[in-house]
């Protein structure tokens, strides 16, 4: 780790991770609206996850990746679940903030190019899958405000790239 911590590395638990989020991307598109009642459980367990918050998630990538498409597809299922049944978005009201809370949070530890373009990818489909009406006009504001930043730093870590890379010309 960056701190000079020794890490073991076991492949196999990584890959039981990636292939237990990816089974859970299949249940929850493959029902749909009939996953509605598992959603709740199913965001529960990959809510870790969605952040660098430890050393384990960190080295997770592929896992991360798929979690964050997973719960795009969660998000759409509970849309798709509480029209069925006549509720109201909270379900997915809830999940997408939840979403952008630590998504965000995640993108500001880890400026790592392919996790934030992974991250990016997973808010695009759940702002897809959530729907019109599921932000209000402040939440909105604050989500482009976020991603002129994230934009702005990604031009700073290009130029600084460029930089590095003439002065070693």
């Amino acid at each position: 780790t960056g701190d000079g911590k020794l890490v073991k590395v076991r492949t196999e638990k990584f890959e039981e991770i990636l292939q237990g989020v990816q089974l859970l991307h299949t249940f929850s598109s493959e029902m749909e609206d009939g996953y509605f009642d598992y959603i709740p459980s199913t965001a529960e367990a990959l809510l870790p996850l969605l952040s660098t918050t430890d050393e384990m998630t960190m080295l997770c990538d592929e896992a991360r990746a798929s979690a964050f498409q997973t719960w795009a597809v969660l998000i759409k299922a509970a849309r798709a679940g509480a029209t069925e049944r006549g509720l109201g978005n909270d379900l997915a009201r809830d999940l997408f903030r939840t979403f952008l809370q630590r998504t965000f949070a995640g993108m500001d530890q880890d400026p790592d190019p392919s996790t934030l373009a992974d991250a990016a990818s997973g808010i695009g489909q759940c702002l897809k899958n959530a729907g019109s009406g599921i932000l209000s006009a402040e939440e909105v504001l604050g989500l482009v405000q976020k991603t002129f930043a994230l934009l702005d730093q990604s031009f700073e870590r290009s130029k600084v790239e460029k930089k590095d890379r003439e002065e070693e010309e």
